[in-house]
């Protein structure tokens, strides 16, 4: 598996890939994976069925909230996270959400 994609199925469509996201100084594959990774945590958050709509709106507010900074490439998993939660938050209860914290 490409280190671009994520490891769930239906977000398997929605995966940001180096040749679309524009220049990042050579960086764009790592950011691809940045972004992916977004995408992989947001998954592993949302509740078991959600509609292939919202995979697509996460995608954009993902594309959206970090398309143009350079933050992306050097972000911890534990930013991440707290990004995931937050942005998952204004869409779901904190009850209906999958997450350690």
């Amino acid at each position: 598996m490409s280190s671009t994609t994520t490891t769930n199925v239906r977000f398997l469509h929605f995966c940001f890939y180096p040749y679309e996201i524009g220049e990042w100084d050579g960086e764009e594959e790592y950011a691809a994976k940045q972004l992916n990774n977004m995408l992989a945590t947001m998954d592993m958050i949302l509740p078991e069925h959600v509609s292939i709509s919202l995979c697509a709106a996460m995608r954009a507010k993902i594309w959206e909230d970090w398309s143009s900074k350079t933050k992306i490439l050097n972000i911890t998993q534990n930013e991440i996270m707290s990004y995931a939660l937050a942005t998952l938050k204004t869409y779901f209860d904190r009850n209906e959400l999958h997450h350690a914290a």
